[in-house]
């Protein structure tokens, strides 16, 4: 009977001690896995900024601003360099759809749909910031809160770039928007 418990005892704490190193060992090499992931998840809207630029060039603007578009990156990040480059991204994002609003409708035209695109992209710069936070010190519930509230902003970001991208392509050259 003694030699059971004591089977019992043992087992528990070897699975335990398996238990902790599982996870430590997870961690250790999610990170990287996640990195790649999140990496090659970049590249791809970095090689449709590049096509949409290369559209640009073309004279193809619709093409180019479609391309724009579906370049945001809307994922959360895992790193503060993989933060770092979407910011930039989306920063050169926006650019372009400028850019091709001005060869478009000329400078100085007014749009909306920039201000609520860019007023999206600053939420969701601070709810990337505080996720970051909550992966080094946060509980797993707020982890999740913060993942959803970033599936929500990637919603309404994307919706107000689409808005944006009609906007650039709506109006005729040379009319002005509010």
């Amino acid at each position: 009977m003694t030699n059971l418990l004591l089977a019992v005892v043992l087992c528990s704490v070897a699975l335990a001690i398996v238990g902790y190193l599982l996870r430590v060992l997870w961690r250790a090499a999610g990170g990287p896995v996640f990195s790649g992931f999140e990496r090659s998840r970049l590249r791809g809207c970095e090689d449709r900024v590049a096509r949409g630029d290369a559209r640009m060039k073309e004279g193809n603007l619709a093409a180019a601003v479609s391309a724009f578009a579906g370049a945001l990156y809307t994922k959360p990040v895992r790193s503060r360099e993989l933060f770092s480059a979407v910011e930039r991204l989306h920063t050169g994002v926006l650019s372009r759809l400028i850019a091709a609003s001005d060869q478009r409708h000329g400078p100085n035209v007014g749009m909306l749909s920039l201000a609520v695109a860019d007023r999206v992209l600053r939420k969701r710069k601070t709810l990337q910031l505080e996720y970051l936070s909550a992966l080094q010190t946060g509980t797993r519930l707020r982890r999740r809160e913060l993942e959803r509230e970033m599936r929500a902003n990637a919603a309404e970001l994307k919706k107000a770039v689409r808005e944006l991208s009609a906007e650039v392509m709506s109006a005729a050259p040379g009319s002005s928007l509010h």
